[in-house]
């Protein structure tokens, strides 16, 4: 579902009176001249007063830059998506969900580590995201609107049943739907990749002395905590930090930059 700001739905109106009256202006003018030759004007006929009235080039130019707009707004032009999702790593499944013996059945991102991704990437290229929920015949439909900057807003939807599973009682099944559909829709909108964390110690390995270098000159930049920032990264200092980090690492530290800016 796309939706345009009302604005340009009124501007467009506007510009096409404003047109229509240019036109017909010009056009009254042309019959009146050609009615003093003693002949009819044909639709073919070409005025050039009519197309070199500066009015009407004027109303030309703000048309053009009008529908430039609109054509961003509406979603037309695909360059900001194009260029986030270029930015988006892949995002490793940390969170594990266990059978009733206690062994991992299964493994997915969790969504604080898809939003410390995806939060400060979205933000510079001005997308934004809500979430809602209704009740629906069969569970609850989650939805999620992803908004740009320009007016542009795409909403997709999830029907999910209520997660009675683990013994979880009614507001954390509710708690547990709301967070998987988030996960998911998130990653509809974006076309996500999650991947498995590296099993051959690879992901293991700390990150090279320049990128321990690069991210302490950021955060110092950014104005952050080193203490916080790698108590969060469970690392004791920069040159520990696991090289499957470092795209949470850098993350971080531009949201952090951007929250600095806007204050």
């Amino acid at each position: 579902m796309r939706k345009v700001r009302t604005p340009f739905v009124a501007a467009l109106a506007v510009a096409l009176a404003a047109c229509a009256l240019v036109a017909a202006t010009a056009l009254g003018s042309q019959h009146a001249h050609a009615s003093s030759a003693g002949r009819l004007v044909g639709v073919g006929d070409e005025n050039p007063q009519m197309f070199t009235n500066p009015a009407w080039v004027d109303l030309q130019a703000k048309i053009a830059r009008f529908f430039t707009a609109y054509d961003v707004a509406s979603g037309k032009d695909p360059t900001a998506l194009a260029r986030l999702q270029a930015t988006l790593p892949q995002i490793t499944k940390a969170g594990s969900i266990l059978d009733r013996a206690g062994a991992v059945r299964n493994k997915y991102a969790k969504l604080e580590d898809i939003d410390v991704v995806i939060r400060p990437l979205c933000a510079t290229e001005g997308f934004s995201f809500s979430f809602d929920s209704k009740p629906a015949v069969k569970g609850t439909d989650y939805s999620c609107a992803m908004q740009h900057c320009d007016g542009h807003t795409e909403t997709k939807t999830l029907n999910l049943p209520p997660d009675e599973g683990g013994g979880r009682g009614a507001v954390q099944s509710a708690g547990s739907a709301l967070s998987y559909a988030k996960r998911y829709l998130l990653g509809m909108h974006l076309h996500l990749v999650t991947r498995d964390e590296d099993t051959d110690g690879h992901a293991y390995d700390p990150i090279t002395p320049e990128q321990a270098v690069e991210l302490r000159a950021s955060l110092a930049e950014s104005g952050g905590s080193e203490e916080r920032f790698l108590k969060y990264l469970n690392a004791e200092t920069f040159e520990a930090i696991r090289g499957d980090q470092l795209a949470k690492a850098r993350s971080l530290i531009e949201e952090k930059k951007r929250q600095k800016v806007t204050r």
